[in-house]
């Protein structure tokens, strides 16, 4: 089993990585394009899977 999670593992580090101006392109994230500007640093590389896990907190986050 140990072999099995670091296969997984060392997968997960070869993940694309985009930028903000790529992923508010994507066909994906159309209908998220503000959430994206307001969650994600412009200067910085995301993969997919980290974008919609901080997609996922800030619309659980409570309004104030």
């Amino acid at each position: 089993m140990a072999v099995k999670k670091k296969a997984v593992a060392s997968e997960e580090r070869k993940e694309e990585l985009f930028t903000l101006s790529q992923l508010t392109a994507a066909e994906k994230f159309s209908d998220r394009k503000d959430v994206l500007k307001a969650v994600l640093c412009d200067r910085k590389a995301y993969s997919v899977g980290e974008v919609e896990k901080r997609i996922e907190k800030f619309m659980k986050g409570k309004v104030k």
